[in-house]
């Protein structure tokens, strides 16, 4: 249990972090403003359905599996790592032209 002492300080921090604008509200932002309001729900949908699945696993004990396995969780950051970077690259080719 949290001390009562602490609890004030605690909860301005959590008022902060709650009313704090998250990369995911500046992309839907920026897309929105940029692109539409097709691509603003497009990615606003894609984050919610992110986030269920996210919890979703979070609640089926992946968390539990990763800490008991650490070789399965490299493996998820290692395909993951790989993600970003095919992201990358496709990027950049597409900017060079």
């Amino acid at each position: 249990m949290i001390d009562v002492s602490v609890l004030p300080l605690f909860l301005t921090a959590i008022f902060f972090v709650v009313i704090a604008p998250g990369p995911d509200l500046v992309l839907i932002t920026a897309y929105s403003s940029t692109r539409g309001f097709r691509f603003g729900l497009m990615i606003s949908l894609g984050i919610f359905v992110a986030g269920v699945i996210l919890t979703v696993l979070v609640a089926f004990g992946l968390g539990q599996l990763m800490q008991a396995m650490p070789s399965f969780a490299l493996g998820v950051k290692i395909v993951g790592a790989c993600y970003l970077g095919w992201l990358g690259y496709k990027r950049l080719l597409r900017w060079r032209g």
